[in-house]
């Protein structure tokens, strides 16, 4: 029982665990959100994501960029197309597999029927033993 008693304890300990990590994490937003630097940091992000926002829109006006853009694109869309067709080979060479499997097995069983069909078809009665029953009227000795 002392097991089951030591898992519980686990568990509380990691969900008091949780518990403090989000008190921690709220309690330094809340600090962070109410310093007086705060909203110079933010203007300051804000600042940097427009400019290389711009960079970005100039880079995109440039013929040579363009170019650029539409040979990964055609790449992309090219690695897609093969990814795709060796997913439909693996996925042709897996029934294929699982098929062969299920005609060999259905060949076995007919190739066994058959064989058993002749063996019943065949006149085998010259190589069965002699039943007792058919010696009844002979004496059991010979002289």
């Amino acid at each position: 029982m002392a097991g089951a008693d030591v898992g519980g304890d686990a568990y509380l300990i990691q969900g008091q665990n949780k518990q403090t990590a989000i008190q921690e994490w709220t309690k330094w937003k809340q600090w962070a959100l109410s310093h007086p630097d705060f909203l110079d940091y933010k203007q300051e992000i804000l600042f940097k994501y427009e400019d290389r926002a711009y960079e970005v829109k100039e880079l995109l006006k440039n013929p040579k960029m363009k170019e650029r853009i539409a040979e990964c694109k055609k790449q992309f869309y090219e690695e897609k197309e093969e990814e795709k067709k060796l997913q439909i080979k693996a996925f042709k060479i897996i029934v294929g597999v699982i098929l062969g499997l299920w005609m060999l097995g259905y060949g076995v069983e007919f190739v066994g029927n058959f064989i058993n069909e002749y063996q019943k078809k065949s006149d085998t009665s010259w190589m069965k033993k002699p039943q007792k029953s058919s010696f009844d009227n002979e004496p059991d000795f010979i002289f």
